[in-house]
């Protein structure tokens, strides 16, 4: 099925960080006679696999890409703010214009990111020169400021990333 393709992809990547062309071969080639299948969540699954690859199936990594592009708000509003986080993370890898959309639904959820996967995503976004780095700052920031047990650390590390938006003209200090 393609869950289990996708999660025997995921494993392989991540746990055992495979590289051998004619694995990924295959394995493209079983994910594209599934392509129809494949949704939001599963098109972020194959972007995230995708991003470590040397070899890749340059057309179902751009259909998993358009999936995600053309996705309604309520699908992407339905994903886990991990799941997003690590689309943002393959787009800025794969196709660093997409990223947008993701940092958009991302930014409604600031106050759920953890402070190290804000760090992440932001630095990623400003590499990739992406025009809602500052929507994603100004939320996480915000969201961060209204807790309660924020800490110390945090509160530099956010204010540190965000602070590296101005020079590249993403973000603008308010007098």
């Amino acid at each position: 099925s393609l869950q289990h393709l996708l999660k025997h992809g995921r494993e392989a990547t991540q746990r055992w960080r495979i590289q051998h062309p004619a694995f990924w071969t295959a394995f493209f080639e079983r994910l594209g006679k599934l392509k129809d299948q494949v949704n939001v969540r599963e098109a972020i699954q194959v972007l995230q696999i995708s991003a470590t690859l040397r070899l890749v199936d340059v057309e179902l990594v751009l259909a998993s890409v358009e999936t995600l592009l053309t996705a309604e708000d309520e699908d992407l509003l339905d994903l886990p703010q991990r799941d997003l986080a690590e689309a943002a993370e393959a787009l800025a890898v794969i196709r660093p214009e997409g990223m947008n959309v993701v940092l958009r639904v991302l930014a409604t959820r600031a106050h759920r990111l953890r402070a190290a996967q804000f760090v992440k995503v932001l630095s990623l976004a400003s590499q990739a020169k992406s025009s809602e780095s500052h929507a994603l700052a100004d939320a996480f920031c915000r969201a961060l400021v209204e807790r309660q047990d924020a800490s110390s650390e945090d509160l530099t590390f956010a204010a540190e990333t965000t602070a590296q938006l101005v020079p590249k003209g993403l973000y603008r200090l308010e007098p």
